[in-house]
């Protein structure tokens, strides 16, 4: 497939619908990741334009050429469920386009239903309930400590050190603040005691290429009671983690996390690239906590998890493109092979 012309898609926050002004430094990292994405196409020799797109210029990109849509889109206006209404849009220009399908986006925006889908399919992650409201039981099976966190927000959006609750009504006040301030509802899953862990991974189509897990090593600090990424820890002005990549851990949790990524990978259908959020408990128990597919890109956050593996980040630009042009093409090929056989039916 001869690609040479590349639109970069990306979009930028104007205005905070839910939540508070200081959590648009999450929106604004999306605008880090299309300039390092760009410079990585020019350097490997393609066309390049910059698109930045929201929901009232959505409908140009109908008209839009390019060989390749490299997609960085998230929800507009810091809303995360409008990723796959947004994806479902792009798909239908039909060109090949990397990064999450908007079936997969749907499936894993909505946190309890990620659970489900990782329960059902015996990938452990942490007992949870969802709770609509604040008059919501808590159900006998759950037990405390507790964290808690908007079932639709990415990014670490809506999590604090208060987000840890150790009875119901530090629980009830954190459901009323979700409510309150985003709109949603409120994920509480138990907190697991243990090393905080990721694992990104691209699928190529022909495999799922996975690089070195990463460990977040927190830094004690005595305003800090809970060792957790929460939106302080992500994004404030002082680092309360270290990392180490490749993460610490044994032969045998390697390849069971390896395990869980292709697993989560084959039953959310991730076509693109993707990162699971991991908590490794005291008995050496990985737990999926985040299914991220449509995961920060820029190449500060990729740094330590590249060199680990001995590529560089244009490595993984191209490599990302491929997989789009491979996906891309074996869908065509589908889609001609089923014309063809369709025309042999007779009414």
């Amino acid at each position: 497939m001869n690609i040479k012309k590349v639109a970069v898609l990306y979009n930028i926050v104007s205005e905070i619908k839910r939540g508070n002004e200081i959590e648009k430094l999450a929106d604004d990292d999306n605008l880090n990741s299309a300039r390092d994405v760009s410079r990585s196409l020019n350097e490997l020799g393609y066309d390049v334009t910059l698109y930045e797109v929201s929901c009232k210029t959505l409908q140009l990109l109908d008209n839009i050429k390019t060989d390749l849509i490299f997609n960085l889109l998230e929800g507009f206006e810091n809303i995360p469920s409008t990723y796959a209404q947004i994806t479902s849009y792009i798909e239908a220009i039909n060109v090949p386009i990397t990064g999450s399908t908007s079936f997969s986006g749907y499936l894993t925006v909505d946190k309890a239903r990620t659970k489900d889908y990782l329960l059902k399919n015996k990938i452990p992650t942490p007992n949870y309930q969802l709770f609509i409201s604040e008059d919501d039981q808590l159900k006998y099976n759950l037990r405390y400590p507790l964290i808690t966190k908007p079932n639709t927000g990415d990014a670490s959006v809506g999590i604090t050190q208060d987000s840890v609750v150790k009875n119901f009504n530090e629980l009830r006040e954190r459901i009323l603040i979700i409510k309150n301030e985003y709109k949603d509802a409120t994920l509480a899953e138990e907190y697991i005691y243990g090393r905080e862990l990721e694992a990104f991974a691209v699928n190529t189509g022909e495999e799922t290429l996975i690089l070195p897990i990463l460990e977040g090593l927190f830094i004690p600090d005595e305003s800090r009671k809970w060792d957790i990424c929460d939106f302080d820890h992500k994004w404030g002005p002082k680092s309360y983690c270290e990392e180490e990549c490749p993460a610490n851990v044994s032969q045998e949790v390697t390849e069971n996390i390896n395990q869980i990524v292709r697993d989560t990978q084959r039953i959310f259908d991730i076509k693109g690239y993707f990162r699971l959020d991991l908590r490794l408990s005291q008995e050496n128990i990985p737990y999926v906590v985040e299914v991220n597919t449509n995961p920060g890109f820029d190449e500060s956050v990729l740094e330590s998890k590249l060199k680990a593996y001995g590529i560089t980040y244009n490595d993984l630009v191209q490599m990302v493109m491929d997989s789009a042009a491979y996906e891309f093409e074996n869908k065509y090929s589908s889609q001609k092979s089923f014309s063809k056989s369709s025309d042999l039916i007779q009414l």
